[in-house]
């Protein structure tokens, strides 16, 4: 049996910590290092979570580790202290308005038994109203960055950083940290995962429950966050533009992956008002491949001629933009048909 260590960020959860450290408390797998990064919460997050703790019969044979950051710094930043603290072999993200099932570790920490998976992800179950990404689509091993980027891809694992059981040693040495001051941080390291990992496994079971709170950030929907949303987006495709030219990831596969977020960030930078133009700018800003980069990057000509927006210069590029969204809008009788094509 070999330790695991659950790390929890902690800001403004008064109504959910407990349930959450409880159900870490009645986890089945006992070789446990738990570590609770305060964030500077303004409430009585972190002391709610220690009394329940020292209160708990279920704590006695665990580990705790408390860390408290001198200022807020975001759950990035929390993360990355957690993972730095972290002496166990594994490491699991729990966000501390979320909850996990009583035998979620042992389900997860059971496959490696037999090997040393980068990681393995569990299913999970959405308790709210909204429904942000599918459920896990495969059962299993999966072994070659290649096949595992092409599930990512699929969305057959999803972006989320919580409920994966990470092998440590695997995201030090690969420099897998989550980059601070984001908003969904979590779709650059998934990404990174998907670009790096070699061995994963995936329990088709319910091992986490993801709580959507009306307040959080991916559910608000007033201009400023909305612009907030847009604006981070940019800087996540930007950076994944970065991650790829630093690595030389030209496979196809992940200009894919690339592509896809693309979409995401259009469709959010529409929703925030702002126009094709200055967001194809933007994005083409990011790109900063060499011409013959972005050429071979597409495997065939007819992937080259759909993405000829990508490899000629701005102004053409955005022409040739305009002209494929009216043709496609022509071909299926929609005025309306999406910028982000």
């Amino acid at each position: 049996m070999f330790k695991v260590s659950i790390i929890i960020p902690i800001f403004k959860v008064e109504q959910y910590i407990e349930r959450c450290v409880c159900s870490v408390l009645n986890q089945t797998y006992r070789e446990l290092e738990i570590i609770l990064i305060d964030d500077c919460s303004p409430d009585n997050s972190m002391s709610i979570a220690k009394s329940f703790i020292e209160q708990s019969p279920l704590g006695k044979d665990l580990q705790f580790v408390y860390l408290k950051h001198e200022r807020n710094r975001g759950l990035s930043a929390a993360r990355n202290t957690g993972m730095d603290a972290a002496t166990g072999e594994y490491v699991y993200f729990l966000d501390s308005d979320d909850e996990i099932t009583e035998d979620c570790i042992e389900a997860l920490a059971k496959p490696l038994e037999e090997k040393k998976y980068d990681f393995v992800v569990g299913n999970y179950k959405n308790v709210g109203h909204y429904n942000f990404y599918q459920p896990l689509g495969f059962s299993g091993g999966i072994f070659g960055q290649e096949q595992i980027a092409q599930k990512y891809l699929d969305k057959e694992w999803y972006p989320m950083a919580v409920n994966k059981l990470c092998r440590l040693e695997y995201l030090k040495g690969k420099g897998l940290c989550f980059q601070e001051g984001l908003i969904h941080e979590d779709e650059l390291w998934s990404f990174q995962l998907a670009c790096t990992a070699t061995k994963i496994y995936g329990i088709n079971k319910i091992t986490y429950f993801y709580i959507i709170r009306q307040n959080s950030i991916t559910t608000a929907n007033d201009a400023n966050k909305k612009e907030r949303r847009s604006y981070h987006c940019m800087l996540i495709l930007k950076s994944m533009y970065e991650y790829q030219r630093k690595h030389k990831l030209y496979k196809s596969v992940i200009s894919s992956l690339i592509i896809n977020f693309r979409r995401v960030v259009y469709s959010v930078a529409m929703e925030a008002g702002h126009t094709l133009r200055e967001t194809y700018i933007q994005i083409r800003k990011c790109d900063q491949r060499p011409f013959m980069v972005k050429w071979q990057s597409y495997p065939s000509l007819k992937e080259k001629i759909k993405n000829l927006d990508d490899i000629l210069p701005v102004s053409l590029g955005y022409i040739y933009r305009l002209l494929i969204r009216k043709y496609f809008a022509w071909r299926n009788h929609d005025k309306n048909y999406p910028l982000y094509f």
